[in-house]
């Protein structure tokens, strides 16, 4: 798309003679008389650079003024200021107030068009940067902990696809690490050098996910009081990634169908086309081919995503990287909350590995992050604050046999036995106001056997 040059100056063939040798450039040049047309153009439109006559004529603002009233609308935006030999001093005076350089008229064309040239590289890497500064960080290499053959699979799956340009639609349940496969890809693809931006679809009304997306102009609403940039303009040249995006109305979806078919946005309150440069990198903890089904998602949208799909599998299904996972999280846990929790007990990795985690990885750093809080040096079953259910017991037996590991009935039996021992014991004691024989009575057992069930449980061990 033309680079748009804006020239103002009250000599129209001065101005004239400017924009010829530039529009034979590629350049989109529109030139301004009066200050007051210039300032509306740029608070709506965008501008790569500005040739600014110091002296406008008698009503009209200051060079210097108008130089201030620029930067605030666009302080990315370069100013070349257009000079007389005898006026030098006034163009030092302009940069040192944030002009990017001066010509002295009269000028050579090819003169005009380097330092043209030079601006619009200026402003964008200017813009670039800043950018990069409050809507991207740095991206490390994702780290993705674990070993397990599920794990694994997936990260082949993701090593195969960064490189390519392939639309990526990652399916997994909440928590189960799908912005860190969406980084992941980022960093493997040829545009890992450019800007990651991200947008979780679910956080936001739709209005908001539309000015987001999209940006606006200034009075495109009620609060809109100057032009904001999309997501999608932030992202050019690198990747955007859009979380739960089955939260997406209808509407918004049509509007990202285009999107993805012409590489072009409007601003809300605009009518200029915008052409960006993305990959999209898309996420959902639910089917989108069922929610097409159900007529909530279109299905041109949807077979647009779907060039890629990634699942990525839940916490229970890749126990084996559960020891791992949880010890990252307590270094981190440690550092954070400045505790020195050496380890898990056996009983505790032992837990972990029984516990179905319908949070999935999140959960876990949660409860790792709480037990730190509350353990000294080891973190035992107690300090996890998690407990197993009979229905979580029998899920992870039948994982296991699906798996192929070994599976022994009466170890399953045995411990569904034991924790719906352990919850009916605390629940008659809760119920009995903790009055133990009273509690022995109702469960039809001694004051002795109880004593060593709340031992063996650990219930009540104050």
């Amino acid at each position: 798309m033309a680079k748009t040059i804006l020239i103002i100056d009250d000599q129209k063939d001065l101005c004239q003679a400017i924009k010829l040798p530039l529009s034979f450039e590629g350049y989109r040049c529109l030139d301004f008389q009066t200050v007051s047309p210039f300032i509306q153009f740029l608070e709506k439109e965008t501008a790569h650079a500005v040739l600014l006559d110091l002296n406008l004529g008698e009503g009209q603002l200051s060079g210097m003024e108008l130089i201030e009233k620029i930067k605030k609308l666009d302080p990315h935006l370069p100013i070349i200021v257009l000079t007389g030999d005898s006026s030098i001093k006034a163009a030092v005076a302009a940069i040192k107030s944030g002009a990017f350089y001066y010509l002295t008229k009269p000028f050579e064309n090819e003169e005009l068009i380097v330092l043209v040239k030079k601006a619009v590289e200026e402003r964008e890497k200017s813009r670039a940067v800043e950018l990069l500064k409050e809507r991207t960080a740095l991206h490390k290499i994702p780290n993705v902990i674990g070993k397990s053959a599920a794990i694994s699979e997936a990260m082949e799956l993701a090593n195969k696809i960064g490189p390519t340009e392939l639309t990526v639609l990652l399916e997994g349940e909440s928590g189960s690490g799908k912005e860190l496969f969406a980084a992941l890809i980022h960093s493997k693809s040829l545009r890992k050098d450019g800007p990651y931006v991200s947008l979780d679809c679910g956080t936001l009304q739709e209005t908001l996910v539309e000015s987001e997306l999209f940006g606006y102009e200034k009075g495109a609403f009620t609060g809109a009081e100057k032009r904001k940039l999309g997501l999608f303009e932030i992202a050019s040249n690198g990747s955007i990634f859009l979380d739960e995006i089955s939260n997406l109305s209808l509407t918004v979806q049509a509007k990202l169908l285009r999107v993805l078919q012409e590489r072009k946005i409007q601003h809300l309150g605009g009518n200029r086309d915008i052409e960006i440069d993305i990959r999209v990198i898309v996420a959902c903890n639910r089917s989108l081919e069922g929610m097409v089904q159900e007529g909530k998602f279109r299905e041109d949208l949807f077979h647009r995503l779907n060039e890629f799909k990634l699942v990525i599998p839940p916490l229970r299904k890749r126990i084996e990287d559960i020891p791992e996972l949880a010890t990252n999280f307590l270094a981190l846990a440690n550092q954070e909350m400045n505790k020195r929790v050496n380890s898990f007990s056996n009983d505790a990795i032992h837990l972990m590995q029984c516990y179905a985690w319908p949070g999935n990885i999140r959960e876990l750093k949660n409860a790792v992050y709480r037990a730190a809080l509350l353990a000294e040096t080891e973190i035992k079953p107690e300090h996890l604050q998690i407990s197993l259910s009979k229905d979580r017991i029998i899920e992870k037996s039948f994982l296991d046999l699906e798996s192929g590991k070994k599976f022994s009935l009466k170890k399953a039996s045995k411990q569904a036995s034991s924790i719906l021992e352990k919850q009916l014991i605390e629940q008659t004691l809760k119920k009995c106001d903790y009055n133990k024989t009273l509690t022995a009575k109702q469960l039809k057992i001694d004051r002795k056997a109880l004593y060593n069930k709340l031992k063996k449980y650990k219930i009540l061990d104050d």
